[in-house]
């Protein structure tokens, strides 16, 4: 009898050992080559490789803060060729600190979760050289299922991030005459600065309709452009300022969108329009977008 407990006992932990294995194997696997460093006022941008060979992959989130007494803000990456994800943080979300965290985190249909360790990126002055040499912690990542989160092997670090954001597009809209909300055609100088918000573009088939919310910021320059490298996700657009509006336009694989905005007290509030091509489903766009100077 004792000999029938002791071997179902060690079936028992063996099951359960199977199980865990089988659960980590399962969850999802990123790679990311942490940033250390970046240049002051540039939108960051990141890219992971994530994987999972069981479930298909339901999210893979950005997680930064800029203080460890604060929650983190969370920025949903997007997936680009194979099993690479992008996501970015405004400039102007990060404007004034010296530094901040984040982490990276990858979850299934069925509920399993892979977080990165967290990373610090050094905020740098433009006099600062952008070689820092503090050593990456070893990253690891967690796996999490309901309530419970045990430590597995450390992810790889392997991919690549990229500090400056580069442009596919530059889209330039001018618009003269009537409408909008100027007097006169030169740019508003009292509204140079940065403006940081967000902004919901929905787009309507004959049978569906989707919406998106994003974090977006935009810059008045001082020769009297308004850019942004948010507003249109992977684009950069650029359109003068003509009194205290502006018209952005950009040519996407899934269309033409159009941003129109006005400069109200220290607001930018703009309204999204466009038409989608057959490739992605005959179809409109609309939104709205706003802003306020940081």
């Amino acid at each position: 009898m004792n000999h029938l407990k002791y071997s179902l006992s060690i079936l028992l932990l063996l099951t359960t050992v199977a199980s865990s294995t089988r659960a980590e194997s399962q969850a999802p696997i990123i790679k990311h080559r942490p940033l250390t460093s970046a240049a002051i006022n540039q939108s960051l941008n990141f890219r992971a490789q994530v994987t999972s060979s069981a479930a298909p992959l339901a999210a893979v989130t950005l997680h930064f803060t800029t203080s460890t007494d604060s929650a983190p803000v969370k920025i949903p990456m997007k997936p680009l060729d194979g099993a690479t994800w992008a996501g970015t943080i405004p400039a102007a979300f990060i404007s004034g600190y010296r530094s901040i965290n984040y982490y990276i985190d990858a979850t299934t249909t069925d509920g399993l979760l892979t977080e990165t360790d967290w990373y610090r990126i050094g905020i740098l002055s433009l006099e600062e050289t952008d070689t820092s040499t503090a050593a990456v912690q070893p990253a690891g990542t967690q796996t999490k299922s309901g309530d419970e989160k045990t430590w597995v092997k450390p992810a790889l670090i392997a991919g690549g991030a990229v500090v400056v954001a580069g442009g596919a597009v530059l889209l330039m809209a001018g618009g003269g005459g009537g409408g909008g909300g100027g007097d006169s055609d030169e740019p508003d100088t009292s509204a140079l600065g940065t403006y940081a918000g967000s902004a919901t573009t929905c787009y309507a088939t004959s049978t569906n309709t989707t919406c998106e919310s994003t974090m977006i910021a935009i810059t008045i320059t001082s020769d009297g452009y308004a850019t942004s490298d948010t507003l249109c996700p992977d684009q950069f657009l650029r359109s003068p300022v003509n009194g205290d509006t502006f018209t952005m336009m950009a040519e996407t694989e899934k269309g033409q969108l159009i941003y129109s905005a006005s400069i109200v007290d220290e607001r930018i509030i703009g309204s999204i329009s466009g038409n989608g091509n057959a490739a992605h489903g005959s179809g409109a766009y609309s939104g709205t977008f706003n802003a306020s100077r940081q």
